[in-house]
């Protein structure tokens, strides 16, 4: 049994999933903040835009529009991405509720709070050292993103590492295994027709 401290402020719980998240992500499946969970998802994106503006994008008059309309994908992906996730850890046996997970995914994408910093020291470089930062930066923070998913699954279900990385693979492992069998009987039926 995880041991639950006392309820921290959101700027000790951010430090934490950052720098300790296998504690943290006990602590945020344990708490079920929603708000904080919404809260972390919308500040986790925002660099992204800052990025895009800094880079070469053009504010215009829909920019406050698609901006809203971002967050709100990604709140989306968020909901329906954490029920398919909680499916398949309830098909492998977890014993743990969607609504822990559902926290725990949103603080997943506070790496990418990161990406300012690396997009401003690359571009204090020169070209060719420039676009390798930015791919080496990018390539970190979403190893580092796929971790703390993978840290949220276990400690919302009590999953092994591999048994986590499993449920976290199964959607795309399903979608591949499907389209397999698409084109295994597409191609079936192909050469039914020329025989």
């Amino acid at each position: 049994m995880a041991v639950v401290r006392e309820a921290s402020s959101i700027w000790e719980t951010w430090y934490d999933v950052l720098f300790n998240p296998a504690d943290a992500m006990k602590t945020v499946a344990a708490e079920q903040r929603k708000t904080r969970a919404l809260l972390s998802l919308i500040i986790g994106i925002m660099p992204l835009w800052a990025a895009y503006f800094a880079i070469n994008g053009q504010i215009t008059e829909l920019s406050g529009a698609i901006m809203g309309l971002h967050i709100l994908g990604e709140a989306i992906i968020w909901v329906c991405g954490t029920a398919l996730l909680h499916m398949a850890s309830a098909l492998l046996g977890g014993r743990g509720e969607a609504t822990g997970l559902l926290c725990t995914l949103g603080y997943v994408v506070l790496p990418q709070l990161f990406l300012i910093p690396i997009i401003a020291i690359a571009q204090c470089l020169p070209a060719g050292f420039s676009v390798f930062t930015i791919a080496a930066g990018l390539a970190v923070l979403a190893l580092w993103s796929f971790s703390l998913k993978v840290l949220a699954i276990r400690s919302c279900y009590g999953f092994t590492a591999a048994k986590s990385l499993l449920v976290l693979l199964s959607p795309l492992l399903v979608l591949l295994t499907g389209v397999a069998m698409t084109t295994l009987l597409l191609g079936i039926s192909a050469l039914t027709m020329v025989f």
